[in-house]
């Protein structure tokens, strides 16, 4: 998984919610708020957003569903 500083909300992708261990696809229509409403939780690596703690996110065809 890539660090969250280098996450662009505006692709598609796979994002991983460390608070409750999913991978959750990440949809670009969503950018709007996460710009708006996103932070860091502890360091700039993990990301508060809409009650997930946001770790890591990699392209959508890395996904092994």
């Amino acid at each position: 998984m890539q660090p969250m500083t280098t996450f662009n909300p505006d692709k598609l992708c796979i994002v991983h919610d460390k608070l409750n261990n999913v991978t959750l696809e990440w949809k670009p229509q969503w950018a709007s708020d996460y710009r708006r409403y996103a932070q860091p939780y502890d360091t700039p690596e993990v990301i508060a957003w809409d009650g997930l703690l946001l770790d890591g996110w990699s392209s959508r065809t890395a996904s092994t569903d």
